[in-house]
């Protein structure tokens, strides 16, 4: 009962879609490569990630603990400044005391030099009246002996 223009649009409708059915087949064997190549890049991207990760924490350790140890050569680099200004003030005020020193020195010095410019004054003086005085006596004598 079947006619041959039925078998043969049958068997064209059937080529038809076993065409369509191996289109299909070949696009869903296309994505799943496509499928499987886009995770393959993303679990690569992870597997960056997590190393990129790692090193920053690694890198962050690592600078914590330079942090770490400059803060403690910072904190024995003030230590040794504070030492040093403190030996600094000392020596300040040794010599504050050594000029302190030298200036009354000095002033004594001054003092003596104008007691002694006294007593050469006194001297010259003392000189002046016993001159004086020597020559009265000479004088005095001279009468005497003329008296005489």
């Amino acid at each position: 009962d079947i006619k041959s223009d039925d078998l043969g649009a049958t068997r064209e409708q059937t080529l038809k879609e076993k065409n369509i059915v191996s289109k299909l087949e070949n696009q869903l064997r296309s994505e799943r490569t496509s499928h499987h190549l886009e995770v393959s890049r993303l679990k690569e991207e992870l597997r960056k990630e997590k190393a990129k990760a790692r090193d920053e924490a690694r890198i962050y350790e690592e600078m914590k603990s330079n942090t770490i140890h400059t803060s403690r050569l910072n904190l024995g680099v003030h230590k040794r400044l504070d030492k040093m200004i403190k030996e600094k003030a000392a020596l300040n005020a040794r010599f504050g005391e050594v000029k302190g020193g030298r200036d009354k020195a000095l002033a004594d010095n001054k003092q003596l030099l104008l007691e002694i410019t006294r007593l050469k004054g006194l001297n010259k003086n003392m000189h002046t009246v016993l001159t004086k005085t020597k020559q009265k006596h000479q004088g005095s004598t001279q009468a005497l002996i003329k008296q005489v």
